[in-house]
């Protein structure tokens, strides 16, 4: 029988991974065996209001770079589809 190791699971607010503002945390059990998997942040409104502020920043400072990052999917997929067509075989190998 294999002995489970439950583990901390922590929230991740601003691009890190941090504990709830005031270190409180929830058991997370199994349902099917009520045993225990790990233990989450039990999150604050102040922790909320922290990863509002973070998304809302996160927003606003990256919808330039959004446009750029949409450049840089579709330029790799070209690519991709230029390579993956450059490799096909011919009509006349595949006969």
């Amino acid at each position: 029988m294999a002995i489970a190791i439950a583990r901390d699971f922590p929230m991740f607010i601003d691009g890190r991974s941090t504990e709830s503002s005031d270190g409180t945390w929830l058991e997370v059990h199994d349902p099917a065996t009520t045993e225990l998997v790990g233990r989450v942040p039990a999150g604050t409104s102040a922790d909320v209001d922290r990863a509002v502020a973070a998304a809302r920043a996160s927003f606003r400072d990256g919808s330039r770079v959004l446009g750029q990052a949409a450049a840089v999917r579709r330029d790799s997929s070209a690519q991709a589809a230029n390579f993956v067509w450059s490799r096909r075989p011919s009509d006349a190998e595949s006969a």
